[in-house]
């Protein structure tokens, strides 16, 4: 099984979740073709969250944190 993994920064985060946009957005949904329940790594200052898309809106997707890996 490929683990994608996608880098953010801080400013992407709002509570558990995080908002990416920009070209992350457009590979996540026109690239890759990912749907509302696929998962995929998000790095933020060195840590690593599995995360669980919620919803694509407007320009955004909105992804959960499901657990830290490191």
């Amino acid at each position: 099984m490929i683990m994608f993994n996608f880098f953010c920064n801080e400013n992407c985060r709002m509570g558990d979740c995080y908002l990416i946009n920009g070209g992350d957005y457009n590979h996540i949904k026109n690239v890759l073709r990912m749907v509302v329940g696929d998962t995929f790594l998000v790095s933020e200052n060195g840590e690593s969250h599995l995360c669980e898309i919620e919803k694509f809106e407007n320009d955004l997707v909105v992804v959960k944190i499901i657990k830290t890996i490191c």
